[in-house]
């Protein structure tokens, strides 16, 4: 039986368009879903925070003038009830949309809540973290900061970035820009690390356990390591540090 009803609150702001559709669905595999979109107005100040406990976020680029929210949580159907535990907070206030989960017990967390979100070429990301699951950053506009407690971190093609990290997971970033010192690590999992070669930079790379290497790249390298390199390009500048714990480390080049 699937129900459909409206949500119509708003916390510190206005909710243009929230529809909550519950589709309870039993799978092979006994798994039951519900669903949750928004609509939210911006303008070219509007700046966006995202923060999941327990799923998936993806943001990317899409036309018109408002941040869409796509939201899925599945829960086993032995926990159904934890469905309306879980709720997707939307705020508005002095031109920043802040999105989160709130899980009313706090006890229980064995649902997933993926966040599919598209926003305007023009509203600025700020910060993505989930506590468990990947997130992935596509194409928008910001120096985004993203992180994940267990999951993989993906963030290609924003006007810059600041600190990326996964405990849990792989890290694949592009840098087309950064405006101070940034780190970019995972505690088990491999890092990438795309950067323009005319960059003024420092560069420290390191792996407890795995291999460090360098492509594309003219590095003025000031100690060269199996796990351990340092170095500068055109002379030096911020540093980017990029290390993990267990897994490999590579700087590639980026065509900017």
């Amino acid at each position: 039986m699937c129900k459909k009803f409206l949500i119509a609150s708003a916390v510190l702001g206005l909710m243009v368009i929230a529809a909550f559709s519950g589709c309870v669905e039993d799978t092979g595999d006994k798994i039951i879903s519900q669903s949750f979109y928004g609509e939210y107005n911006t303008n070219e100040n509007t700046t966006l925070t995202v923060t999941n406990r327990n799923g998936d976020i993806k943001i990317n680029t899409c036309d018109g003038n408002t941040v869409k929210l796509d939201v899925e949580k599945k829960v086993s159907e032995a926990h159904e009830d934890e469905l309306d535990k879980t709720e997707i907070n939307v705020t508005e206030e002095n031109n920043e949309i802040i999105i989160e989960t709130i899980y009313l017990d706090q006890e229980k967390t064995r649902i997933t809540v993926n966040m599919d979100i598209t926003v305007p070429d023009y509203v600025t990301v700020k910060s993505v973290q989930s506590s468990n699951g990947d997130v992935t950053i596509k194409n928008v506009e910001g120096y985004v900061s993203a992180s994940s407690s267990n999951g993989d971190v993906e963030v290609r093609g924003t006007t810059g970035v600041g600190d990326v990290s996964s405990s849990n997971g792989h890290i694949t970033v592009e840098v087309f820009d950064f405006l101070e010192n940034i780190n970019i690590s995972s505690s088990n999992g491999n890092v990438v690390v795309y950067i323009i070669p005319s960059f003024n930079t420092t560069i420290d790379m390191q792996t407890s356990n795995g291999d460090v290497s360098v492509s594309g790249i003219t590095l003025d390298k000031t100690l060269d390591e199996d796990t351990h390199v340092t170095g500068t390009l055109n002379g030096g500048g911020y540093k980017i540090n990029i290390h993990s714990s267990n897994g490999d480390v590579e700087l590639r080049k980026l065509n900017g």
